[in-house]
């Protein structure tokens, strides 16, 4: 087997392949040439033969025949002058003489035939051949069935094989026939044993074929061996190639200093060697820490699963640094890139000459594979590993302090792949991150059980999306100032039939990640505007609703003509609509990226609400240079604010910066009857929360907005009496 797929070998035979085919072409053309040429040389004498006995018939007997021919002077017919019968016009003698003459000068044989009317046959009676005491041969007659029948009854020339004696002659047969045109007889000659001719070929053939074979055999013998021998460093060098391919060190490559093709080839391949080992430092190594890189390190995991048994286990570890970002921006790119190598440093460290080195997989992530881990082990390695990777680090007087978050897993206990691994330290990676900064989570079954899960509601939500089933509902908002509804705040939900919702908080982040936010957040402001045209057209004033909007939307290069349009579709009032955009938005987009969105907005009309105000992000510096129409203060500083001194000085604070900046300011997650009074006294615009109001469809706001116009009229935020809240549905 290994023979057959040598390509010197197939080489040899495919060249040995053309040669053998080329000489049998040659030789078939040239028997094709020679039958061809056969059958030519015997039409042309058959025409020669014809048109000579046609001559010499009309010759010896002018006063009798009389012979009518066509193109080429082929004699057509012989017409007898007079009505005597063919028998009567000449003497046998005479008719004897003119077919011996006829066969003599065609190097043939003739005949002459009588038509017979009473048996329907030509009787032969005047011929060349004789039995070899020189009598003459039997009596002959030409009935049905002769090959020459049909053509001479009809008067008609017949030009072909005719059986004679057992065997076939090429012959030409010329009707005889009386002036008025009634059959008489036939003129036969022929030019010999055309089966002659066939045994000829076939002999020849025969005698073609044997040469070819022997030209063929001594080619294969003597051409195949110079071939082969020609080609036979090929072999070892595509073994050496293959070899240099495997990553095998220090190949000798044989062959070179030959002034042919082959050394040619010897040379580039050892000139490919050196260059595939400077290439492999290039592709499997990170440039700034020199350590792997993820090539590295899928070529190690690959290499850990290909071992035939397992007999120890080993762990994947995947270490990213917590808001690298934050780093790069506050010290600077060279620190931060200090930073990586230092890491970089403390890891090939860490991991010693026993294990794989470790690989440098992202801007600010890192991989370890520790060999011979188990559980036992595994958690003494992580401990020293976190207390390496904490240690703060000091740069020309420049002290920089990191957190990194950890995600890991054990091979093959949690994976049977290459693949299976990555994917499931960067699940594990994933979960220590949500915890917060500087956490460490091992891989356990459930996460991907998770990843599963947000997979398929990836998929259920764009078929949601498609098919129309998700639904805006609305959380009405008190006003502090007029005891009346301050406005409403649309909420996407995701009804699953008869079952529970789907919590926003799990399907939004979902189509954050799958790029179903942009699409999402044009259905609910096109189905916002959609219910508030009804509301409209059937006299529920409101006096303005909210809609969340993502930052993936505001990018949008279209996003203000897509609201100008919407808005214009439903014929609904620019300043109904406020637009909610998080404090994220001033860390991803630039400040002038948010100057232009914001003022193309406030062209169209409609308004800008700050959400979730104070949840982390310094945007104050924002507040003076960025125009805004509301801040939303986030529920966490409403839970317990009427015993939290501290939330109270701070909510105060925020309520005084904002009138002084002329924002309308809306605290949400008022629960208790105690938060909402006490937020009634700190001069905030409006409340938002479950004290006044669920979320509900669009069908009950008429009711809630009755339900909470009832419970603003009876609060009173000097009364302690405590306020019975109306029984009414969730929504």
């Amino acid at each position: 087997m290994t023979a057959v797929r040598s390509l010197s070998l197939r080489a040899t035979m495919l060249l040995l392949g053309f040669v053998s085919g080329g000489i049998a072409l040659m030789a078939a053309l040239s028997y094709e040439d020679l039958k061809k040429y056969t059958v030519e040389n015997s039409l042309m004498r058959i025409e020669r033969a014809a048109k000579a006995a046609a001559s010499l018939t009309e010759a010896h007997f002018p006063e009798s025949f009389l012979v009518e021919r066509k193109e080429k002077d082929l004699p057509t017919l012989i017409r007898l002058k007079g009505a005597e019968s063919l028998v009567s016009r000449a003497e046998p003698s005479a008719l004897d003489r003119l077919v011996k003459e006829i066969g003599r000068i065609n190097n043939g044989a003739a005949n002459v035939f009588a038509w017979n009317a009473a048996t329907q046959a030509f009787d032969r009676f005047a011929t060349t051949f004789r039995r070899p005491d020189g009598s003459m041969p039997p009596a002959f007659s030409i009935g049905a069935g002769h090959p020459a029948y049909e053509s001479i009854r009809d008067s008609k020339v017949f030009m072909g094989d005719v059986p004679v004696m057992g065997r076939m002659r090429y012959a030409y047969l010329t009707p005889i026939v009386f002036s008025g045109g009634e059959l008489a007889g036939v003129l036969a000659i022929d030019v010999g044993w055309s089966d002659d001719l066939v045994t000829g070929q076939e002999r020849l053939k025969e005698r073609i074929f044997l040469a070819s074979l022997l030209i063929v055999a001594i080619t294969i013998t003597i051409g195949g061996l110079l071939h082969w021998r020609m080609l036979a460093p090929i072999p070892a060098l595509a073994r050496v190639a293959h070899r240099i391919g495997a990553g095998e060190q220090g190949v000798s490559v044989p062959g070179r200093g030959r002034g042919d093709e082959v050394g040619h080839l010897a040379e580039g391949l050892e000139r490919t060697n050196q260059l595939y080992q400077e290439l492999e430092i290039l592709a499997f190594s990170d440039p700034l820490t020199g350590l792997g890189n993820r090539a590295h390190l899928r070529r190690e995991l690959k290499r850990t699963f290909a071992r035939e048994s397992w007999t120890q286990v080993s762990a994947l570890i995947l270490i990213n640094i917590d808001q690298f970002r934050g780093i790069n921006e506050g010290f600077g790119a060279s620190i931060g890139d200090r930073l990586l190598i230092e890491i970089g440093d403390r890891l090939k460290a860490f991991s010693g000459s026993y294990n794989p080195p470790p690989a440098r997989t992202g801007s600010d992530e890192f991989a370890l594979i520790l060999r011979d881990c188990p559980p036992e082990r595994l958690n003494y390695a992580l401990d020293g590993l976190w207390d390496m990777l904490s240690r703060p680090l000091a740069f020309d007087g420049t002290i920089v302090e990191f957190t990194v978050g950890l995600g890991v897993v054990s091979l093959p206990v949690h994976a049977s792949s290459a693949d299976d691994a990555e994917r499931n330290v960067q699940l594990a990676l994933k979960a220590a991150k949500a915890k917060g900064k500087g956490n460490i989570a091992v891989f356990d079954p459930a996460l991907d059980a998770r990843a599963r899960r947000e997979h398929d509601l990836s998929i259920a939500l764009r078929e949601a999306l498609q098919r129309n089933e998700l639904a805006v509902h609305f959380q009405l908002q008190a006003s502090t100032k007029t005891r009346d509804i301050f406005g409403l705040e649309a909420l996407v939900r995701w009804p699953q039939g008869n079952g529970p919702m789907i919590s926003p908080g799990e399907f939004i982040p979902i189509a954050e990640a799958n790029g179903l936010i942009v699409e999402l957040g044009s259905w609910v402001l096109d189905e916002t505007c959609r219910i508030m045209r009804q509301w409209l057209d059937a006299a529920i004033l409101v006096p303005h609703v909210s809609i969340n909007v993502s930052p993936a939307q505001l990018w949008q290069p279209d996003f203000v003509e897509t609201v100008q349009e919407t808005l214009e579709r439903h014929r609904i009032p620019p300043r109904m609509i406020y637009l909610e955009v998080t404090e994220g938005l001033f860390v991803n987009f630039s400040e002038d990226r948010i100057q232009s969105i914001f003022a193309g907005l406030r062209a169209v009309g409609v308004k800008i609400a700050l959400d979730d105000f104070g949840t982390g992000y310094s945007s104050l510096g924002y507040l003076h240079r960025v125009h805004l129409d509301q801040i939303k203060i986030d529920r966490t500083f409403a839970v317990d604010i009427d015993r939290d001194r501290s939330k109270q000085r701070l909510l105060k604070g925020i309520t005084a910066l904002a009138a002084g900046l002329k924002l309308e300011v809306i605290v949400e997650g008022a629960e208790t009857e105690a938060e909402t009074r006490f937020l009634m006294r700190t001069g905030c615009d409006a409340i938002q929360g479950y004290f006044f109001a669920r979320p509900c469809s669009a069908l009950l706001v008429p009711q809630e907005i009755e339900n909470v116009r009832r419970m603003l009229s009876l609060l009173n935020p000097e009364v302690e009496a405590p306020i019975t809240k109306a029984k009414r549905s969730s929504g």
